[in-house]
């Protein structure tokens, strides 16, 4: 089994690679030139909708600073309707009586 490890069989049309399998990232010559221009700077890649979600929250955060600092009427209407609203579900369960009829009213026979 040990003499299995140091020798290489090779298939019968076996012909030695001309050129490298492993991609050359660079060549000699151009290693050795000197770069013609500057390199561009590394720039990261935007997140353009992580950003837009961090601004909105942004925004959120500071109305109900403004509301609460302001207080009154409508900070006290602005809390009730959160709070009447946390408990709210985003999806149609069948609970609060929706009519989905609305949605449907314009439409022709055929559509519905």
């Amino acid at each position: 089994m040990e003499e299995n490890r140091d020798t290489i069989t090779y298939d019968e049309n076996w012909q030695t690679v001309c050129e490298s399998e492993v991609p050359v990232i660079l060549d000699k010559d151009e290693a050795d030139a000197e770069p013609s221009a500057e390199p561009k700077p590394f720039e990261p890649p935007r997140q353009l909708l992580l950003t837009a979600q961090l601004v909105v929250c942004v925004l959120i955060a500071l109305a109900a600073f403004v509301l609460k600092s302001v207080g009154g009427d409508i900070y006290q209407t602005a809390r009730n309707w959160y709070i009447t609203s946390l408990n709210n579900t985003a999806i149609f369960d069948g609970r609060e009586h929706f009519d989905l009829g609305i949605l449907t009213e314009k439409a022709t026979a055929d559509e519905v």
